[in-house]
């Protein structure tokens, strides 16, 4: 399998992993699992990447809670739905 690494932040102790499964896996815009992905300090930097590199946006910018922040929702280059969120900036 391919497999890509994210970098395990110090400060926050989060990492993760994109893996090419070769077929295991079923693209979609509507099923499976949805996996949030950290976008601090603000998640509308990310978006604006996004939709920069012509993907579609599912779910803006959207409050969740005043104590939880911000989160989105996109369709990546390879049909899948995934999901951004930024805690609360002071």
């Amino acid at each position: 399998m391919k497999m890509r690494m994210f970098p395990i932040e110090v400060q926050m102790g989060v990492g993760g992993a994109i893996v090419d499964s070769g077929g295991f896996h079923k693209p979609s815009a509507t099923d499976g699992p949805l996996l949030y992905l950290n976008a601090n300090p603000d998640l509308q930097i990310v978006l604006d990447r996004v939709a920069a590199a012509g993907r579609s946006i599912i779910a803006p910018k959207t409050e969740t809670s005043p104590e939880y922040g911000h989160m989105a929702v996109f369709i990546d280059s390879e049909s899948n739905r995934v999901a951004l969120h930024s805690v609360p900036q002071p």
